[in-house]
């Protein structure tokens, strides 16, 4: 067998490296191939490719949640959607008061919420987008491989056309087979960032159900009528209702992480 010596500058290297064996070039034989891709991981500009993944779910599914256990177990930063409000001068307004509320109309703790932040306009996209982009750089300098994007509204019209082009995966956590008390539990007694949960604020669960199902459930129902996954990008749908633990041997799995990798 005759194996021709070919200069250091034939061979380019790959833009990144993923686990498994590079796919031989075109022209090249499976030899010459792995040859090149030795000498790649010795070009000092070597980049790592980094997997964006994002987590989809109405409010109260578990997104944060789901973040923060897999970027703990596999490393990873994760940007949260919800830092990228804008201020409330620039939010829609929103009334409440058409709903069906119990007893004598909105209750004293929900009747200050007068800005709409469950429908896209809300988000601040092109600083989500910048977020996202500087998280992946940070990710390749910290050789970290995976970056989580946690956002409800993420595959929505205005999400689509930016910062879900970034993302490579995508995981969906379904409540439609959630029983319907989950939520509700789940958002009621859970504190809001910087104050009280709605419970100890003095609002019935009768009360915070109306507005869970008349408001915050009716508007991601609409966006996931209009939701559309970008080209080329794969997905796992999980029920928001399995435990935690199965949830990320579940995500792990669909990455390609499993514990016992």
């Amino acid at each position: 067998m005759i194996i021709a010596w070919c200069p250091r500058a034939a061979f380019q290297p790959p833009p990144f490296l993923t686990r498994g064996p590079a796919p031989p070039r075109p022209g090249l034989n499976p030899f010459a191939s792995r040859f090149s891709l030795r000498r790649a991981r010795r070009v000092p500009h070597f980049v790592l490719m980094v997997v964006v993944v994002g987590v989809v779910g109405c409010s109260g599914s578990g997104k944060s949640t789901l973040c923060t256990a897999l970027a703990d177990a596999l490393g990873g930063e994760v940007v949260n959607g919800d830092d990228f409000f804008l201020e409330d001068s620039h939010l829609e307004a929103l009334d409440l008061s058409a709903l069906p509320w119990p007893g004598e109309g909105i209750p004293a703790a929900l009747a200050n919420k007068r800005t709409d932040t469950n429908v896209p306009s809300a988000i601040d996209w092109g600083a989500f987008e910048a977020a996202v982009d500087e998280a992946r750089s940070n990710a390749i300098e910290r050789d970290q491989e995976l970056l989580f994007v946690d956002s409800f509204m993420l595959l929505s019209g205005a999400g689509r056309d930016g910062v879900a082009g970034k993302v490579d995966r995508f995981i969906l956590l379904e409540h439609a087979s959630a029983p319907p008390e989950l939520l509700l539990e789940r958002k009621w007694g859970r504190a809001r960032p910087g104050g009280a949960s709605y419970k100890d604020r003095g609002v019935t669960e009768e009360e915070y159900k109306v507005y869970l199902d008349g408001y915050v459930l009716a508007r991601f129902s609409a966006l996931e009528q209009a939701r559309f996954l970008p080209p080329g990008t794969r997905s796992i749908t999980l029920p928001c209702e399995r435990g935690l633990a199965q949830l990320v041997r579940e995500a792990r799995s669909f990455l390609g992480m499993d514990a016992a990798a």
